[in-house]
């Protein structure tokens, strides 16, 4: 399996666990609608499962997908944990 799943399609699952709709992660990550739906199906098509379902008007998270939310968090707090290093470093250099 090649994995080349990107920190925004990341990001779209964590907002749809949080959000419920794609439509909401839409406003929030300043996209359109079409555009989160890409990226979600792009992250399951990489890893094989499907992430999400539909529950009346919202959608919910598959079994797979609230595995896997724990570690996308953790893995995209270390993310912005290593960024903040580098600004900090960055402003000592100054």
């Amino acid at each position: 399996m090649s994995l080349a799943v990107e920190l925004k399609e990341l990001r779209s699952l964590v907002a749809l666990s949080e959000l419920g709709s794609i439509s909401l992660v839409a406003d929030h990550v300043h996209l359109s609608p079409p555009a989160v739906h890409k990226q979600l199906k792009t992250l399951e098509g990489e890893l094989g499962v499907r992430l999400y379902e539909k529950a009346g008007k919202q959608l919910q998270l598959t079994q797979a997908a609230i595995i896997l939310l724990p570690h996308v968090k953790e893995l995209l707090a270390h993310y912005d944990f290593a960024l903040t290093a580098l600004d900090e470093w960055k402003g000592l250099k100054r």
